[in-house]
């Protein structure tokens, strides 16, 4: 797959400890959960109308980062995982 363009924005769920991070705006996608070890937990979420990467999701963000095993997000290696954690740190 090919790069990752757009501005990528977040929303966190912290009832759930779930994060949402989407391309430009929120959109209908499929989701592909991946299976590597590292990104349990992860979906990668598809336009399915022409296939490409609109964002993901991360089930139990938290609890990953703090387990340490949420290193890197695929098709996002550029994106801050441990700094995206710092900021939702303190929300209530």
């Amino acid at each position: 797959m090919e790069r990752v363009k757009g501005t990528l924005k977040f929303d966190y769920d912290t009832e759930n400890d779930v994060l949402y991070a989407f391309i430009n705006k929120p959109r209908a996608a499929i989701s592909q959960e991946q299976t590597h070890k590292d990104c349990s937990g992860v979906l990668i979420r598809i336009d399915p109308k022409n296939t490409k990467i609109v964002g993901f999701t991360v089930i139990d963000f938290k609890r990953r980062i703090r387990g340490g095993y949420l290193k890197a997000i695929p098709y996002f290696k550029d994106v801050p995982i441990g700094l995206i954690a710092q900021l939702i740190k303190d929300e209530k």
